[in-house]
């Protein structure tokens, strides 16, 4: 099965909007959900990521209902795929997993991939040193490529795979837009492209805390 049509509502679920703030910086919002982090010496584990939803997309799996695959299909999948595969088949156990879910799937995998223990992934100690601003900028035309990726493949882990497929080259930004479109929802990201000119995606790491904005370009 392709997963342009598998599991429904990995960003729709997440609706974490704040209040729209009246000053230029349209809406703040914050998500506590696993979330994948990268840095310039990871971006080749983030193409794996990538490439792992690209294998699954390419296969005949079903994602949606993972008791229809046969054993013998899921063998031909790489073992990056495979590893994936199985965390995923391990978190889908009670049922199908939601938006958040999915993130920590997700963050699962990137972890086990980076060798990053599992405790210090969910450690929630903050410092000062670890309160960090990374800002994204989006053209007025890749705002427009991502609600057409809204309006074909809808709210389902598609629009992962296809953010992934479109951004594929610049695989922090991509990063950035799987974790921040079902943050902030494409209404909040649309409205901060007022000016047609693009907009810029704000990034507050407090912690394993994600406070996501967004404001127009000029």
């Amino acid at each position: 099965m392709n997963l342009k049509k598998g599991i429904v509502s990995v960003v729709s679920a997440v609706t974490l909007l704040s209040c729209v703030s009246p000053s230029a910086s349209f809406a703040s919002t914050r998500t506590n959900a696993p979330t994948v982090q990268v840095s310039k010496e990871q971006v080749a584990n983030m193409k794996e990521v990538f490439d792992v939803v690209k294998e699954l997309d390419r296969s005949n799996l079903n994602m949606d209902n993972l008791s229809k695959n046969k054993q013998k299909d899921i063998n031909k999948l790489s073992s990056e795929a495979k590893k994936f595969y199985y965390i995923y088949a391990e978190a889908s156990k009670n049922g199908k997993l939601d938006a958040v879910q999915t993130m920590s799937v997700l963050h699962t995998y990137y972890n086990a991939i980076n060798n990053i223990p599992t405790n210090q992934a969910k450690s929630n100690v903050v410092m000062a040193a670890s309160i960090r601003v990374k800002t994204y900028k989006l053209t007025n035309q890749q705002v427009k490529d991502i609600g057409k990726l809204i309006g074909v493949h809808g709210a389902g882990w598609g629009l992962a795979v296809a953010i992934a497929k479109k951004f594929g080259k610049s695989p922090t930004l991509a990063t950035a837009l799987i974790i921040a479109v079902p943050a902030l929802g494409w209404a909040v990201l649309n409205a901060c492209n007022r000016y047609s000119k693009g907009v810029i995606l704000k990034d507050i790491r407090i912690g394993a805390t994600h406070n996501w904005s967004c404001s127009a370009r000029r």
